[in-house]
């Protein structure tokens, strides 16, 4: 077992890493391009692409939390590198939270066109505030679990 805990816990970092990577491409190039779409557009684009969005984000986000809980287990007995495991999913875990809360009802709301028109741009800024939260605990995450591969490489 002690054999499947480096190449799980960099499996681990990389899904975080494609996980935040897809995350900032997505408010690098997607929210400038709504932003700039007429909001009747917006709706009917969103409408008719979220759904692929939500495909490959959806398996990343929970690969994101999957591996780096395997990894813990994983590491358990090298207390220095289970702390950076921990505090690394519990952003991942923070992540998903602010999902949950806020961006599967608006995403629904983008979707569903239940949105009211005057509202897009407004809640299009207050969408990209969030998701810059999102995409920074992904990094910080990123940072946690490669300090946990390295306290991990010391103990080896």
């Amino acid at each position: 077992m002690k054999g499947f805990a480096l190449p799980i816990q960099f499996l681990g970092l990389i899904a975080i890493a494609v996980f935040a990577g897809v995350m900032l491409n997505i408010y690098t190039g997607h929210l400038s391009f709504w932003k700039k779409m007429p909001p009747n557009e917006f709706l009917n684009w969103f409408s008719d692409y979220s759904s692929g969005i939500t495909k490959s984000t959806g398996p990343l986000g929970m690969l994101s939390m999957a591996l780096p809980l395997i990894s813990i287990i994983f590491v358990w007995n090298t207390h220095q590198s289970r702390v950076y495991w921990i505090i690394s999913l519990l952003l991942t875990i923070g992540v998903i939270v602010i999902t949950m809360l806020y961006f599967i009802k608006t995403n629904t709301s983008f979707g569903n066109k239940t949105i009211e028109i005057n509202e897009i741009q407004d809640t299009l800024n207050t969408w990209g505030k969030f998701h810059l939260v999102r995409i920074c605990l992904a990094f910080l995450s990123v940072i946690f679990a490669g300090i946990g591969i390295l306290k991990y490489l010391e103990k080896i």
